[in-house]
């Protein structure tokens, strides 16, 4: 492990300036869209859905790509689409070109990002021992969450100042990932030895099903993370956006400092039950989003989601990470990123249209959610025996 110290390192620094660079974008684009577009809710969770199925197609070729062609290169070029994208972001607003160039622009940076995702997850996967894996994709967690946690606060004031900042922000840290990954990573596709790879038996039947599950637990989660939070916390809860931004930085600074115990606590009860946990504090924090509105108890509410989320996000990946083969680690990864990428986009559009068809009774859309976090913990709970099934040591 001694030799991929550097190239680790380079990974977490990197999900840091993505988490800065990124996750804000894609958070205050929503509040852009609503008052420079002129968009309804419906129309920017269309937008938001839209841009995620795009993907889709994308992220199953990347991870065949990563097992025949290797990681580094196609890895490298994603990030160059997302600079370009960014850029034209950039120069839209700058030169205030019509909005069009903006959402354009918003698809290719999703789908390069959506690419990224397999490559960097088999990278980081080659390069780490089994017992470590929570580990390592708990501190890029860690590093991304404390990324945007300063990013949001960052983001939030440049929108402020310069719409234009705002979006400087995004390309100037693409460019920096880059550099990171051209300079620290390496190619570490294990049987590539400088040869194409041939492609490897089909993913079996468990791994689909595997990936369905907990896909839709990851909805949940995600759930937080769509454009329908921003939109309620400003419309009916009446959060400024910079209150609206500060709720996402006490997100990310609880995944930040707890993700280390969490992690400590899946080691004790494995990571299925780590998830089923998650996915029912998540069921309290949104019951609860819906009868408080008040920022001290709203911030409290954060909290209690924000340990959900350290319990399902990386557990999940590091799920996958065991069941895969070392040869086909980019196709598993790729399978669940597809999957995954045709469930989570339905998330947009779902929130934003039960706040809008809810308005009037906005606690049914927190019951609705609610109820879903709660099922989604039972099947997790029932679907534990077939994952143990295929992975013996996960458990």
């Amino acid at each position: 492990m001694g030799n991929h110290r550097s190239a680790l390192l380079a990974i977490y620094v990197a999900s840091f300036v993505g988490g800065f660079a990124r996750f804000p974008l894609w958070i205050l684009l929503t509040l852009y869209l609503s008052q420079y577009g002129g968009m309804s809710y419906l129309e920017i969770g269309a937008i938001f859905t839209a841009q995620g199925l795009a993907a889709v197609p994308f992220t199953l070729w990347a991870g065949g790509v990563a097992d025949r062609m290797g990681r580094r290169i196609p890895m490298l070029s994603s990030i160059g689409v997302s600079i370009a994208s960014y850029s034209v972001m950039l120069f839209s607003v700058v030169l205030q070109l019509s909005i069009v160039f903006i959402i354009v622009s918003f698809f290719a940076q999703g789908i390069a990002v959506a690419v990224q995702r397999p490559f960097s997850s088999a990278i980081a996967t080659d390069i780490s021992d089994p017992e470590r894996r929570v580990s390592v994709f708990g501190n890029r967690r860690i590093a991304s969450n404390a990324g945007i946690g300063v990013g949001m606060i960052a983001s939030g004031v440049a929108y402020y100042v310069s719409v234009s900042v705002f979006f400087l922000i995004p390309a100037v840290g693409s460019v920096i990932e880059f550099i990171l990954y051209f300079w620290k990573v390496k190619e570490s596709l294990p049987s590539l030895e400088g040869k194409l790879q041939k492609p490897g038996k089909t993913i079996d039947r468990r791994m689909i099903s595997t990936s369905v599950v907990f896909s839709f637990a990851l909805l949940v989660t995600l759930m937080f993370l769509t454009p329908m939070i921003p939109l309620y916390f400003g419309s009916v809860d009446g959060f400024s956006p910079i209150e609206t931004t500060a709720m996402y930085a006490l997100n990310t600074l609880i995944v930040v400092v707890f993700q280390i115990p969490v992690n400590m606590l899946a080691a004790r009860i494995g990571e299925n039950k780590t998830v089923t946990l998650g996915l029912a504090l998540y069921g309290i924090g949104y019951f609860c989003l819906g009868i408080f509105h008040g920022l001290a108890e709203v911030s409290i509410i954060t909290v209690i989601m924000s340990f959900g989320e350290n319990m399902v996000m990386p557990m999940i990946q590091s799920i996958i990470s065991k069941i895969a083969p070392p040869d086909r680690r980019g196709a598993y990864f790729g399978t669940y990123g597809a999957i995954s990428g045709l469930v989570s986009p339905f998330g947009s559009i779902i929130g934003t249209s039960m706040i809008q068809y809810f308005a009037a009774t906005p606690v049914l859309t927190w019951i609705i959610l609610a109820v879903f976090a709660f099922v989604m913990a039972l099947t997790v709970t029932g679907f534990n025996a077939i994952t143990r099934k295929s992975a013996a040591d996960i458990m």
